[in-house]
């Protein structure tokens, strides 16, 4: 089966991590990197993936490439990441999910588009990960959950049972949110806390 190469917005660490998980697919390859760095007649590259331009050229690179994905990271603020899959839309990019080779998604889960699911990632039955957010490495969302769109699942977090996920939040690595949690929009949950029912509101 031929794969459908995808343009990476973005060319730092979190595009690291997002062709290990794309060349793991059986679907997807990475077509190149769209990154501020980019220089004009000066060759370059991600982890041998070619440098194509920068965020203004998308346009021209849309007659080009169908398909795309959001590769920066994601940690104080969800904005940028934001500001770039809405210019994907504009510009009718398709925006698949991307979910890793050894992830686990139950068959009872919807991923939203643009999202990423990274290696030994968890998404049990129910649960709803929203549009362009990143299920980081190892991450667990157990059943009956809800996350919203623009949202950080960062390394090894993990979501109890029925919790609701705002958009644009941030959980830390090893954070846990205790079943039953509502997390507002916008929360910035830092690595390892302990997050209780019924809400968290961010500070």
């Amino acid at each position: 089966m031929t794969r459908k190469n995808i343009l990476l917005i973005g060319g730092g660490g979190h595009a690291h991590s997002c062709i290990e998980v794309i060349l793991s697919t059986t679907d997807y390859g990475v077509a190149g990197i769209v990154d501020p760095t980019y220089q004009v007649d000066t060759p370059q590259d991600v982890l041998g993936f070619p440098l194509w331009g920068r965020d203004e050229d998308l346009p021209t690179l849309r007659q080009r490439f169908d398909y795309a994905l959001v590769t920066v990271g994601q940690i104080k603020t969800a904005a940028l990441r934001m500001k770039l899959f809405e210019l994907l839309k504009q510009l009718e990019f398709a925006l698949p999910p991307i979910i890793a080779s050894t992830a686990v998604v139950s068959r009872y889960a919807q991923i939203g588009e643009g999202t990423v699911v990274m290696h030994q990632a968890v998404i049990d039955a129910g649960t709803v990960v929203g549009a362009n957010c990143i299920v980081n490495t190892g991450a667990l969302a157990a059943h009956d959950c809800n996350i919203g769109d623009h949202s950080h699942l960062s390394l090894h977090a993990v979501i109890c049972g029925n919790v609701r996920i705002g958009k644009c939040c941030y959980i830390g690595a090893n954070a846990t949110v205790v079943q039953d949690c509502n997390v507002d929009d916008y929360t910035f949950v830092r690595a390892a806390d302990l997050v209780k029912p019924p809400t968290f509101v961010s500070a």
